[in-house]
């Protein structure tokens, strides 16, 4: 198990890109939370094998179809002691 933050700079919020972050983190049973930062960026943290973190950053790469998502930086974290237990959107 891996855990990589995503931080997506561009047009990603107010265009339904949590909900896609959040479809396709679940879809590929992944833990974690996505959320809006103050700067205008998305942030999501996900935990899950190297595999599937690498088919949902192929997924933000694209992002929903109103999204413009001009460059994405990734950092693998160390597993915190305690996990999530799911993906959340957080508020």
């Amino acid at each position: 198990m891996k855990q990589i933050r995503f931080v997506v700079y561009g047009l990603v919020q107010g265009v339904g890109f949590r909900q896609f972050v959040y479809k396709k983190a679940n879809k590929l049973s992944l833990t974690g939370y996505v959320k809006n930062l103050l700067d205008g960026s998305v942030e999501c943290v996900a935990l899950g094998t190297k595999e599937q973190l690498a088919s949902l950053e192929q997924s933000i790469k694209r992002g929903p179809s109103f999204s413009r998502v001009d460059s994405i930086t990734s950092t693998q974290e160390q597993i915190p002691q305690t996990t999530y237990t799911n993906f959340i959107i957080q508020i």
